[in-house]
């Protein structure tokens, strides 16, 4: 059973996010999503949680002898 002040956390979502939380990630989409900018994208994306919502970027691919 959870305490009071536990549950008002979770009201408020006052309790610290995970450490992967805030970390962007290479994810595959096979159901195209909307973008920060609102594009859609399908495929490879950047994929990190805000802690209420999944956020999406396209992912920009280039291949640099140098590097």
């Amino acid at each position: 059973m959870q305490t009071r002040e536990s549950l008002i956390a979770d009201w408020w979502g006052t309790r610290p996010k995970p450490a992967w939380a805030n970390v962007w990630h290479l994810w595959t989409v096979l159901i195209p999503r909307r973008t920060i900018t609102g594009r859609l994208v399908c495929g490879k994306v950047w994929r990190r949680h805000d802690g209420r919502r999944w956020i999406y970027k396209r992912l920009v691919q280039f291949d640099d002898p140098d590097l």
